[in-house]
């Protein structure tokens, strides 16, 4: 079974069969800011398959490649997170329609045994100033511990 939070917070209460495993995706909301309103997605793989963060990035990138018109990759490396966390980084930009310019972050990381995919979409300039808060944020949500809360 997996609770989340209380039924006095408005969260909700599900159980699953034992075969099933939860998989959440988290969203955030970040600001608004040149007219676009910037979202973080946080995806968790509670079991991941891979034992090295650029074979757990790999995997996932390159199902990404190829997928955006004019996609141009500009960071695709090894990283460290705040708090001294092994990441990889995977920026790409690409451009839908003259008037739209995107920059695409994921952030893959470890902790505590699970897998994380940050992602978020940035305009082209807000990468250079809402951007800069990716690795704040990213910090104060992988100390979080992602599993159910027990009663």
């Amino acid at each position: 079974m997996a609770i989340f939070g209380s039924k006095q917070k408005g969260r909700f209460h599900f159980e699953l069969p034992d075969e099933w495993e939860d998989q959440t995706v988290y969203h955030f909301r970040g600001p608004v800011e040149k007219g676009v309103e910037h979202t973080l997605m946080m995806t968790i793989d509670r079991n991941p398959q891979e034992d090295d963060i650029e074979n757990f990035a790999r995997l996932r990138i390159n199902a990404l490649e190829g997928s955006f018109p004019g996609m141009e990759t500009l960071i695709d490396e090894e990283i460290t997170v705040p708090g001294g966390i092994p990441a990889y980084e995977y920026t790409f930009k690409w451009i839908p329609s003259e008037d739209m310019k995107f920059v695409e972050k994921y952030v893959f990381a470890f902790k505590n045994g699970m897998g994380f995919t940050f992602y978020v979409r940035f305009e082209k300039n807000t990468n250079k100033t809402v951007g800069l808060q990716l690795p704040e944020v990213i910090e104060s949500l992988l100390p979080g511990v992602y599993k159910p809360v027990e009663e």
